[in-house]
């Protein structure tokens, strides 16, 4: 939102093997599945996105289980009307974000933001 790059590189002193899969909590792959559908509705993203990226992960293990859980997950908290994150101009870009993403594939939903977003703050223009 802000024009940040966020990146990673690869450094053997910072490598750790994941013991659990991604996605996943401490309880569980479904308690991530909807924890993860919770944080999607806290931070702002529409049901319909919501159920399209549901639909998207139908057949990522666990196979179907673990997208149902993600939108109940979601569905639960919209019900409950559990508080969404405050910032509305957050929460503006990023639903115009997700339906770049569905309209031009994530790739060049990025590419589109950071062209958008570089004037607002460029590291390299910052720098002397």
């Amino acid at each position: 939102m802000f024009g940040w790059t966020a990146c990673s590189w690869d450094d053997p002193d910072l490598n750790f093997l994941h013991l659990r899969p991604m996605g996943s909590s401490d309880k569980g792959i479904l308690t991530g599945r909807f924890r993860h559908g919770f944080g999607q509705h806290f931070m702002g993203t529409s049901f319909s996105y919501l159920t399209a990226s549901a639909v998207r992960r139908l057949l990522h293990r666990p196979v179907v289980v673990g997208a149902l859980w993600m939108w109940w997950g979601y569905v639960w908290s919209m019900l409950m009307r559990e508080p969404r994150y405050a910032d509305r101009a957050f929460r503006r870009f990023l639903r115009h974000y997700q339906w770049e993403c569905l309209r031009y594939g994530k790739a060049k939903a990025t590419r589109r933001a950071d062209e958008r977003q570089a004037a607002r703050w460029n590291p390299r223009a910052r720098s002397g």
